[in-house]
């Protein structure tokens, strides 16, 4: 071996509970030292990553608690990346990527006979259990990964003087739509019987069982907050049943306002500095919902991290921190076991682009990689975009249709099918280089009843096109539109011409199927005396037929609980055009607003929204 390492200390140790985070810092040294035996010379490039263990036994319990955590290397923050190699057993357990978080300096250490690196890690929440883990170092000279025996043993340990007696009170799941069971779980820092008491206010005193496992189940039916109490001390967990209407959630956080308190508390949302930029196009049966979130820290600059969540609510998990540079708000499709990012920014006009990038989620290991795009036409080209559309038109098949090009708005559709052979490669043809409808960019596109459809969007100018066209799938590409901008009415003795109440004077739409429902969400500018009057509407398609030779739709306005909500107090520069995506996932709506300022950390951001229909 041409690298000798070695720790110093080679033991540590954790508070579990959680009013001991911030007290959990660990600081080590890795001594990195070049054999003089070596026959390639002293010199040697040796990269590192840590891995923390994740799960009961692990340093963490849970891999959303890892969003808190600092980590530093030589004194710069290391990333969060995707676990190198598929990690080894840890005595008869396997350590997988599911149940490990590791971390890497942006740097390569240059190693010429000794090097000292510092290592600290920072504001731990451990609510694991009491066995022994470990913080294992790996390293490479040659991209061949080792795994450093022994690593840094961590021994988890209860307070000698606790604050609380209850070290932490948690429930799982802490959402549910309409009602179901919930698992609530506990550690005491002695020997004790806690008290139980409901949402509804009812006391219950715990089985022998649940005070011996340190956890019970029990059946949810209403929001509301479950408190353990012991010795005059107590602890709370809010549980948020879900009912029809929208609710706000601030992922890193693990955060969620309800209907309820939304309209209240959505100003306060200001104070969240996480901008969600992509939520990637999903269907109802995937199992997670993936999405990049641009973050802004102290003393730090925005960063983009890719996370996932398996119920979309809660638990967001930080996949890496590493993103593929001006490509954090470009459309994005979960397709065939990959995530695509595709294409330009869907606000930024600066940022434009024809490149296609991928996630490999059964190859995570290997990070993002651009793809490899085979042309049908060689002198066809993509041309460079951004605002976008993006569709999952079949398994294989990615539509891309429109946005702003390096002139001109673009009114062209693509195809980009999975090759068959080659996980990393596209095969592209350009179905239309000019369709019916007018050119346009940020815009809603998404399949429904066997259709393309094609929502609003604003004109180079950013004017609203206000309409809605449709092609079906099979004979492809007969547009037809469906909701012109406007129409004419009688009023008396006159005939008017009114604006269409879907998408007319839409400076952002939003539209994605969900559970066989289409629905379309549109925030409207229309001139008001000195200023524009802003407002937000939510339909949903009640039904399309055919009257002679052509496509006719009956929208629906949706419930007053389902309208949108009001995010003027937290988007800055509303009556300019930004971009709205609507994303459907496990039979609930994920609506994502962004203006381009936003994106930059120069104005307030919405959250991201989900909405129960």
């Amino acid at each position: 071996m041409a690298v000798n390492i070695t720790l110093e200390p080679k033991e540590t140790s954790f508070i579990i509970g959680d009013d001991y985070r911030k007290d959990n810092n660990i600081k080590f040294k890795i001594k990195l030292e070049v054999k003089e035996d070596d026959k390639e010379g002293v010199k040697k490039d040796v990269d590192l990553r840590l891995q923390i263990p994740v799960g009961p036994s692990g340093v963490m319990s849970d891999s959303a608690h890892a969003n808190n955590i600092m980590v530093k290397i030589s004194g710069r923050k290391a990333e969060s990346v995707t676990p190198e190699p598929p990690p080894e057993k840890v005595g008869d357990k396997k350590v997988d990527d599911t149940n490990t978080k590791q971390y890497q300096p942006e740097e390569v250490f240059d190693v010429d006979g000794e090097k000292v690196v510092d290592v600290s890690i920072d504001n731990v929440l451990c609510r694991a259990d009491t066995t022994d883990s470990e913080i294992r170092i790996i390293w490479s000279t040659d991209n061949k990964w080792t795994v450093l025996t022994p690593s840094i043993l961590v021994k988890k340990k209860k307070p000698t003087e606790a604050k609380n007696p209850i070290l932490y009170f948690i429930a799982e799941p802490t959402f549910l739509i309409g009602e179901g069971d919930v698992t609530l779980k506990w550690d005491l820092a002695k020997d004790g019987t806690p008290e139980l008491e409901t949402p509804a206010g009812t006391k219950h005193s715990l089985s022998s069982g649940a005070v011996q496992n340190k956890s019970t189940t029990v059946k949810c039916t209403k929001s509301g907050a479950y408190t353990l109490r012991l010795d005059g001390q107590e602890r709370q967990v809010n549980v948020n049943v879900q009912t029809k209407g929208w609710y706000a959630i601030e992922p890193l956080a693990n955060s969620v306002i309800p209907p309820h308190r939304l309209e209240k508390e959505v100003g306060d949302i200001k104070k969240w500095k996480v901008t969600p930029s992509v939520v990637f196009q999903s269907g109802e049966s995937d199992t997670e919902l993936y999405a990049i979130l641009v973050r802004g820290q102290e003393n730090a600059a925005r960063s983009a991290v890719l996370c996932k969540s398996a119920d979309g609510i809660t638990r967001w998990d930080t996949v890496t921190d590493r993103v593929p540079e001006r490509m954090e708000s470009s459309p994005g499709v979960h397709l065939g076991k990959r995530l695509w990012l595709i294409g330009g920014s869907a606000v930024d006009p600066e940022q434009q682009s024809s490149e296609i990038w991928y996630y490999d989620l059964d190859q995570p290991s290997s990070g993002w990689n651009k793809a490899k795009v085979e042309f049908v036409d060689p002198n066809v080209k993509f041309e460079e975009r951004m605002g976008h559309a993006c569709v999952i038109a079949a398994d294989k098949t990615i539509w891309v249709i429109g946005g702003l090009g390096r002139v001109n708005c673009l009114n062209d559709v693509w195809q980009f099918t999975l090759d068959d052979k080659d996980r990393s490669k596209l095969n592209a043809s350009r179905l239309l280089e000019h369709s019916g409808w007018a050119p346009r960019y940020m815009f809603s596109a998404t399949k429904h009843s066997d259709m393309i459809w094609v929502f609003g969007g604003v004109d180079l100018y950013d004017n609203p096109v206000g309409d809605i066209w449709a092609t079906a799938l099979s004979p492809l590409l007969g547009w037809k539109q469906l909701v012109a901008p406007t129409y004419t009415k009688d009023e008396g003795q006159n005939k008017v011409v009114v604006p269409n109440d879907q998408v007319a004077n839409a400076i952002g739409t939003g539209a994605d199927a969900c559970d066989g429902e289409l629905y379309t969400v549109a925030r409207t500018r229309i001139r008001a005396g000195s200023g524009w009057d802003l407002k937000r509407k939510m339909r949903r398609l009640a039904g399309i037929k055919t009257r002679d030779g052509k496509w006719e739709t009956n929208w629906e306005e949706t419930e007053t609980v389902l309208d949108p909500p009001d995010v003027s107090k937290v988007m800055a520069n509303t009556d300019k055009a930004h971009s709205i995506t609507m994303t459907s996932f496990q039979k609930r709506l994920y609506l994502r607003l962004l203006h381009r300022n936003a994106l930059y950390g120069e104005a307030a951001s919405a959250p991201l929204f989900v909405c129960v229909p």
